[in-house]
């Protein structure tokens, strides 16, 4: 993949997950639950105003210049990586994850909360009860594939 295309990558995922929170907040009535029939998941409107399960939420400042220092440290990262030969599939999970937290970051900034709006049912009760977003997921896959990367180093 040439270099130029991966912030297409991270700009892709921040403007499909920044659309799919516009039309959550459109659609669903918060605690409203639209389940996606055939499937384990399901459609609601959960607002998160910390980090990951609410860690923070009740200390905005320190959230806001956390989150604005790790947003700011990934972008300068994602900027030195791109300018290096090779690394792509550390390239990939760096702008999976850069589309993820700008996504999160734009909706904390806007908003002053994150909306999420996927919920997964499973016979584990906590875990169904967690609702996530397009942007955790990229988030996920990224970390995934930057960890594998270090396995593949040579390789890819």
């Amino acid at each position: 993949m040439k270099s130029r295309l991966y912030p297409a990558v991270a700009a892709v995922i921040c403007g499909m997950d920044l659309y799919l929170k516009s039309r959550v907040e459109k659609c669903v009535k918060p605690g409203e639950e639209k389940k996606l029939s055939g499937t384990p998941f399901s459609i609601r409107k959960v607002y998160n105003r910390g980090v990951a399960f609410n860690l923070l939420q009740d200390q905005p400042k320190t959230m806001r210049m956390l989150t604005t220092s790790a947003v700011a440290a990934v972008v300068a990262y994602d900027f030195i990586l791109l300018h290096q030969k090779g690394r792509h599939l550390l390239k990939l999970g760096m702008m999976c994850m850069t589309g993820g937290a700008l996504s999160n970051f734009v909706d904390r900034v806007r908003h002053g909360k994150v909306v999420d709006y996927i919920g997964i049912r499973t016979h584990w009760e906590k875990f169904s009860s967690i609702t996530y977003n397009v942007g955790d997921f990229a988030i996920f896959a990224g970390a995934v594939m930057t960890v594998l990367s270090e396995f593949f180093q040579n390789k890819n």
